[in-house]
């Protein structure tokens, strides 16, 4: 499961760099039915608030982890190190930032 802040999130750095090619990559990816794409809602708003608050962590990052929670998912994939503090589910960390 996606939400539709994902799907903003992977298009910037292609649009940014007009990379036409990768573009079309993400596109084809979020339009194959391969991923289920989540709404969020007001219950997600109301956590994300929660988590910000608990965590420090910006909004957005707060958002994609509110809607994983809500929507019963079991683990959450990033590279965001930071955000392995998160103890509302399971995170798994990708390769990874600081």
């Amino acid at each position: 499961m996606v939400s539709h802040p994902v799907r903003l999130e992977c298009i910037v750095a292609p649009l940014a760099r007009q990379d036409t090619g990768l573009l079309a990559e993400y596109k084809a990816l979020f339009d194959s039915g391969r991923l289920e794409i989540i709404g969020i809602g007001e219950e997600a708003f109301d956590m994300a608030a929660a988590v910000r608050a608990r965590y420090g962590f910006r909004t957005p990052d707060a958002l994609h982890l509110a809607a994983a929670v809500t929507h019963g998912c079991a683990v959450f994939l990033t590279a965001d190190r930071d955000l392995g503090r998160c103890e509302e589910i399971a995170v798994e960390v990708l390769g990874g930032q600081a």
